[in-house]
């Protein structure tokens, strides 16, 4: 059984295997390098990151590397307690930004779209780790507290996304590695 029998829609050729791999390795980097301590987690810019490849790459080539490097910063940041969340929730936000911001047919980082998948993925992340940080924390009386650290690292995320989405779409470095 080879990787097109599991998704036949899509054709994995050694470019786009290696693009997964170098996604995943991005994602990872990324909530490695700037990584605060919160009450039951951290913050990091890796989400500015999962947001732009889910845009530029779309599903296919965003999820599993994404839900994949994201999880892989959990285990190297020693919390391996959320790793299954991450890898969860992760994936379904670089859905929502697939979903949402890629419904035309030309790809704009200006589109209204993007600007609704980026707040729509984001505010879902924010949510379902205040979740998460409740749940296992055992109680929901303190949900604020680490409520307000996401709103701040998604309000930072969407912000990165695009400076650096202006970034990619000036040096049109997106269409190199995908073409």
């Amino acid at each position: 059984m080879g990787l097109h029998d599991l998704h036949p829609h899509i054709r994995w050729t050694p470019k786009k295997m290696a693009l997964s791999l170098v996604f995943t390795t991005i994602i990872m980097i990324a909530t490695l390098l700037v990584t605060k301590k919160t009450p039951n987690g951290y913050i990091h810019m890796g989400n500015a990151f999962v947001l732009l490849v889910s845009l530029y790459f779309g599903p296919e080539l965003s999820i599993v590397p994404v839900a994949l490097g994201s999880c892989l910063a959990d285990l190297a940041l020693r919390m391996p307690e959320w790793a299954l969340f991450t890898l969860f929730i992760k994936g379904t936000m670089a859905f929502i930004m697939c979903a949402i911001s890629r419904r035309r047919p030309r790809l704009k980082l200006a589109a209204t779209t993007t600007f609704a998948g980026a707040v729509v993925g984001s505010a879902y992340c924010v949510l379902m780790y205040t979740l998460a940080s409740c749940f296992m924390a055992g109680s929901f009386s303190k949900w604020y507290i680490e409520a307000k650290w996401l709103l701040f690292e998604a309000v930072v995320g969407v912000i990165l996304f695009y400076i650096f989405g202006f970034i990619i779409d000036k040096t049109k470095v997106y269409k190199m590695l995908y073409s």
